[in-house]
C-alpha cells in the first residue's frame, strides 16, 4: 500500500491484536480498528477491501465492494477460486505464496482502472442480494400453512407469472381490480425483484396431483396496524368447490396464531358478490362502504377473537 504513493488514501485495519501495528507505520492516514462492531459501516465507507476468504467474501459481495482475496484455510479454496472466475472478485490464492510484489502489482492495476473496479462490484452485488434470510424464513412460513386437502402452498415466484398473468388480466377479474391496466411480463418481474423489500406475503395454491397453479392468496401491509387479505381462484375448473374459503380460512389461521396478527381487512368491491359472501361466511364484518372513481366498495374487518369465537 506504502509502494502506492498515494498520500490522500485512507486506510482502515481491522485486526484482532495490534501486534502487527508497526508495520503499517509508514502509510499516512491509517487507521486501526480492534474487535469492532460496525465492520458493514467500515466497509460501506470503503471502495477495495483486502481481505480473506469465507464468509467475509459474501459480505463484501453484499455490498458490491471489490476485493483482492487471500486463502486461509483449505475450505475456503473452491469458493474462492470459483467467485474469482466468474469475476466477482481477484483471488491471490494460499496467503502463504503471496508476495508484496504481487499485491502490489493487483493493487496498482485496480487503482489506475475503475472500470475494473465498477465490474467487480457490479458482478458481486449480483451474487449476493441480502436478503437470503427473509427468503428461507419465507419458505419456512409456507410450510406452516395447512392447505386444503389434495392442495399446498407455494411462496409467489417467477414461475407463477404465466398464471397470474393469465388470471390478472381476465377480463371477468380485471374489471374487480382497483388497478385496470394491463399487468405484463416485465411488471411482475420488477415487482419479484423488488419482492424482499415489500411488506407483504403471497402465496400460490398449487394443486397437488398436477402440481398446477389453481390460485393466489396474499396478506399485504403484514406489519402496520391495518395489515389486508387477499385472495383468488384464478382457475375456473376450481371455482364453485368452496377450495376459496378452505384456502383463505387456511391462511386467515396462519395470519392470527403463526403472525398474532390481531385483526384482518379487506377492501373488495361492492359488486364482487362472490368475495363478499365468502369474507362474511369467515365472518367478516362490513365497518364502511365508500364510492371511488364510480365504483363502490366495502371496507370489512375480521378481528382475532372473531374468528376464534367462529372455530369453536
Amino acid at each position: 500500500i506504502a509502494c502506492l504513493n498515494q498520500p490522500r488514501l485512507r486506510v482502515d485495519v481491522v485486526v484482532d491484536s495490534e501486534d502487527n501495528k508497526i508495520e503499517f507505520s509508514k502509510i499516512p492516514h491509517l487507521f486501526f480498528h480492534k474487535h469492532i462492531d460496525n465492520m458493514a459501516a467500515c466497509m460501506a465507507r470503503a471502495d477495495l477491501a483486502i481481505g480473506a476468504g469465507g464468509s467475509a467474501t459474501w459480505e463484501r459481495c453484499c455490498l458490491g465492494l471489490p476485493s483482492i482475496v487471500m486463502v486461509f484455510s483449505e475450505n475456503q479454496h473452491i469458493p474462492t477460486r470459483t467467485t474469482a472466475k466468474e469475476g466477482r472478485l481477484i483471488n491471490l490464492g494460499w496467503h502463504e505464496s503471496v508476495t508484496v510484489e504481487r499485491l502490489y502489482r493487483q493493487l496498482k492495476i485496480l487503482f489506475e482502472n475503475p472500470r475494473r473496479r465498477e465490474a467487480l462490484s457490479r458482478r458481486a452485488r449480483a451474487l449476493v442480494d441480502g436478503t437470503g434470510a427473509k427468503r428461507v424464513a419465507m419458505r419456512m412460513v409456507s410450510l406452516m400453512i395447512q392447505a386444503p386437502k389434495d392442495y399446498y402452498f407455494e411462496l409467489l415466484g417467477q414461475k407463477h407469472t404465466g398464471a397470474i398473468l393469465k388470471w390478472r388480466n381476465d377480463p371477468e377479474v380485471k374489471t374487480l381490480f382497483k388497478e385496470q391496466t394491463k399487468l405484463t411480463a416485465r411488471a411482475q418481474s420488477a415487482f419479484l425483484d423488488a419482492y424482499p423489500q415489500k411488506d407483504r406475503l403471497d402465496f400460490v395454491l398449487m394443486e397437488s396431483c398436477s402440481g398446477r397453479p389453481v390460485g393466489v392468496f396474499n396478506l399485504k401491509n403484514v406489519s402496520s396496524k391495518m395489515p389486508e387479505i387477499g385472495q383468488l381462484i384464478g382457475e375456473k375448473s376450481h371455482r364453485g368447490r368452496g377450495l376459496g374459503k378452505k384456502a383463505t380460512a387456511s391462511l386467515l389461521a396462519f395470519a392470527f396464531q403463526q403472525l398474532n396478527l390481531k385483526a384482518l381487512f379487506a377492501y373488495v368491491q361492492k359488486r364482487n358478490h362472490v368475495n363478499v359472501n365468502l369474507l362474511s361466511k369467515l365472518k367478516f364484518n362490513i365497518k364502511k362502504a365508500e364510492r371511488v372513481d364510480n365504483q363502490d366498495y366495502l371496507f370489512m374487518k375480521l378481528s382475532k377473537e372473531d374468528f376464534q369465537n367462529a372455530s369453536h
